[in-house]
């Protein structure tokens, strides 16, 4: 006598954590991207400013976003201060990137008034950068 299988279950769809790239400059985006897809197990996309950004968060919600301070036509506190007032998406962690910073903002002041989000200064070591991001999705 054959024994009847056990019903198959159904599950939905794995959740697949995303993070979101925000960088004008081609050859740090081609970095970031191969870097993160080598190195960790999540999705990446990437935008090239910050209203590509906002319309790619209108559909698709990332667990983590890298953002360019430098961006065309909008600064990258510009779209964070944008980001935060839209719901559902206002606690989404972000590391903050950038060189340098415009003349009169200083990144630890910058820092204390957003507690949403870290600075991690350019040129950084990609091991500092993966530990960060490792750290947030695995917090979210």
């Amino acid at each position: 006598m054959q024994e009847t299988p056990p019903p198959l279950q159904e599950s939905g769809p794995v959740p697949v954590k995303m993070v979101l790239v925000i960088e004008d400059d081609a050859d740090i985006a081609e970095f970031l991207l191969v870097f993160l897809r080598e190195t960790t197990p999540y999705q990446v996309i990437q935008a090239v400013d910050a209203f590509a950004a906002l319309k790619m968060v209108q559909t698709v919600t990332p667990q983590f976003i890298l953002l360019d301070y430098f961006l065309p036509g909008m600064s990258g506190l510009a779209f964070l201060d944008l980001l935060r007032a839209n719901k559902g998406v206002e606690r989404i962690p972000i590391i903050f990137m950038s060189a340098g910073l415009p003349e009169g903002v200083e990144k630890r002041n910058l820092v204390q008034a957003r507690s949403d989000l870290v600075f991690l200064e350019n040129p950084f070591e990609p091991d500092t950068l993966l530990t960060l991001v490792k750290r947030f999705l695995e917090e979210s």
